[in-house]
């Protein structure tokens, strides 16, 4: 009983309070016996037990001393377990933080195919054994934002429960993060300790200054129990560094894509590329096109797929060695990527009818086209882009981006760019091959009958130019974004060629971008990007996903500002973001891995720059207080003292 303390009582408090008790039951014991009063016919019969003396000496009142004394000690034992007697370690209380990694590097596994977490998980439940009475424990789950899936606690259950909902992550740690909400969630707290459980990967994470003011740093190291491949400085691996697909813009059917592979192999390696598609249910689909080729040494290689079809709600990527070497980690030869649907967008078109006009808007589904004369501007409802056909009215901010086809002849005041001379027979000398209004189109052979040249302000820019003379002058004004031509299409052969559909597509898409680019619906894990979704006037949108085959996704809520969803998640794959208008599907792809920590990152007493040792006491305990062992005792006597009473031993 050495250094037991009672945290509830000091020790006279203790002893006045048995000493009170014990008198207040010796003067039980000394109350007299009250007999009760019986009338009877005949009192000789009881004369000699009326004659009896009472029972007034000490030796007679305490003929029950059994008795007495098992009162006095039930009476002892339950002051005890108020008392809440604690030995010298329980009443200090350690209070253990465990940062557990979920990181990418986690997903190694051995021959017999247990993962690095899968060790860690076991390694931290054979753990809660240890929790005494006074112990609590803090599990964290360090990803790319470290996360406490619990609050301090020394519930076994509640512990268990949480480490039941760990699962790998595919981001890198970051480990500083995590040490410090370790260090803060420890300020005040008596015997505090952090453990930090990991394989050698954990360095990664330790990218910022030391950490100062840290308690006690532990660390355990799950490496050799689940690495089968050694992590040298030039393993033999294949990785995807980029994935990215685009549709054609006449043909929004097809489709071309870019794969960017490299190795860290010395020599070249043989390998298999393949694009498949992806199925509605996010399962793999149909393979739509494979290569074989020797991936060179490097800082990496550009493949290009074009022209391929039969897929729309998702890609894949694979990356397979055609020797019989493996791998450390396949995840690296796997991308996603996602053709993202192009959204509706309402265009006016305001001014005479132009069959050559109507037929270009036609080509583009996504277009939702009313025309209206200009006397009618403007509209009642709103528009995304206008286009201002030979006209030039007073520009309504509800109608949108603007594009002027031409310099009006009777609205010269309206239109958004001064005028200068007149110009015949011309055509684009230099142009912005940078803009989208010319991706996928050259004008140089472009003629033009007649036109004007236009005198930007300084905010504005030019586009393109005949003999130095601006023709195609982009800027900004109150009533928003605009583009204008200094010539009538028709007054040039630009209506009969094959990409006068295609410049105007590439107008639109340059005046108002929201939700029609090819990789919007692409992001990075632990990186937050924005989603247009099908239902702009949405406030939240339901994410489900990741989608595997064979797994229920999971659900979760975010947010909508502006018709784009801000998504954030720290797991790769496919997923759909579901509003009342439908869903729309979108591939996270991983983070490129790190290189392998420095040799030295990870030892048997140092992790990165922080001292470490092993986790100390940790071996299992019972987790029953002292109290409830002196309420059981309490109980026992209390049966023994009936049964003795009942069987006439301390009457």
């Amino acid at each position: 009983m050495n250094g037991w303390t009672l945290s509830q009582l000091s020790p006279s408090a203790l002893g006045a309070a048995l000493a009170a008790a014990g008198l207040i039951t010796f003067v039980l014991y000394l109350l007299r016996l009250r007999r009760a009063v019986t009338v009877v016919p005949f009192i000789s019969v009881w004369e000699a037990l009326i004659l009896d003396k009472k029972a007034a000496a000490l030796r007679t009142s305490l003929r029950r001393w059994l008795s007495f004394l098992l009162s006095l000690l039930l009476v002892g034992a339950l002051i005890l377990a108020l008392s809440d007697p604690r030995s010298p370690r329980e009443r200090r209380g350690r209070h253990l933080v465990v940062l557990l990694d979920v990181g990418e590097h986690m997903a190694e596994k051995s021959a017999a195919g247990t993962s690095c977490l899968d060790v860690a998980k076991q390694r931290v439940q054979s753990w809660l054994a240890s929790l005494g009475p006074g112990d609590q424990m803090l599990l964290v789950q360090v990803g790319a934002r470290p996360r406490p899936l619990e609050a301090f606690t020394g519930d076994r259950s509640r512990l268990l429960a949480a480490l039941s909902k760990l699962e790998r992550l595919d981001v890198t740690p970051d480990m500083d993060a995590a040490l410090l909400l370790a260090r803060d969630a420890s300020l005040g707290r008596t015997s505090p300790e952090i453990i930090v459980v990991s394989n050698a990967s954990a360095a990664r994470g330790l990218d910022g200054p030391k950490i100062e003011a840290l308690p006690p740093l532990r660390f355990s190291n799950v490496e050799a129990e689940c690495s089968a491949v050694s992590r040298g400085p030039a393993a033999d691996e294949t990785k995807i560094l980029a994935f990215a697909a685009r549709r054609y813009p006449l043909t929004p059917d097809r489709f071309e894509v870019l794969l960017r592979v490299a190795t860290d192999a010395p020599v070249p390696v043989p390998v298999e590329l393949t694009i498949q598609a992806l199925t509605p249910e996010g399962h793999p689909g149909a393979i739509l096109e494979v290569v074989h080729k020797d991936l060179l040494p490097g800082p990496g290689e550009t493949v290009t797929f074009a022209n391929l079809g039969q897929a729309d709600r998702g890609l894949l990527a694979h990356v397979k060695r055609r020797d019989d070497k493996s791998e450390r980690n396949q995840d690296d030869n796997l991308a996603r990527t996602v053709l993202s649907k192009r959204l509706p967008v309402r265009v006016l078109v305001v001014g005479p009818l132009d069959t050559f006009l109507e037929a270009a808007l036609l080509i583009e589904e996504s277009l939702m086209v009313k025309q209206l004369a200009a006397a009618s501007y403007p509209p009642v409802e709103e528009f995304d882009v206008t286009i201002f056909n030979g006209v030039a009215p007073k520009r309504a901010a509800h109608t949108g981006a603007a594009l002027y086809l031409g310099v009006p002849e009777d609205a010269a005041l309206e239109f958004p760019v001064a005028v200068q001379e007149p110009l015949a027979a011309f055509g684009f000398d230099t142009w912005d091959a940078r803009s989208r209004v010319f991706q996928f189109i050259d004008p140089y052979d472009v003629q033009v009958l007649s036109g004007s040249a236009l005198l930007p302000k300084a905010a504005d820019v030019v586009l393109a130019r005949s003999s130095g003379r601006p023709i195609l002058v982009r800027g900004q004004r109150q009533a928003g974004p605009f583009l204008a031509l200094g010539f009538r299409p028709e007054q040039s052969d630009l209506v009969l060629r094959a990409v006068w559909p295609l410049f105007i597509i590439n107008v639109i898409d340059d005046l108002y971008p929201r939700g029609r680019g090819d990789t919007l619906a692409t992001g990075s894990v632990a990186t937050e990007f924005r989603v247009p979704v099908d239902d702009g006037a949405a406030r939240s949108a339901t994410m489900l996903g990741p989608l595997l085959p064979g797994r229920v996704s999971k659900a979760q809520t975010v947010p909508v500002v502006d018709g784009q969803a801000l998504v954030y998640s720290e797991r790769a794959g496919f997923f759909d973001l579901v509003t009342s208008s439908g869903a729309t599907r979108i591939a996270i792809a991983r983070e490129p891995e790190r290189a392998p920590p420095l040799p030295g990152g990870v030892t048997q007493d140092k992790l990165g720059s922080y001292p470490v040792d092993a986790p100390q006491g940790m071996e299992p305990k019972s987790s029953f207080d002292p109290w409830f062992w002196l309420v059981g005792g309490v109980l026992v006597v209390s049966y023994l003292e009936w049964w003795s009473y009942h069987r006439r031993l301390t009457v």
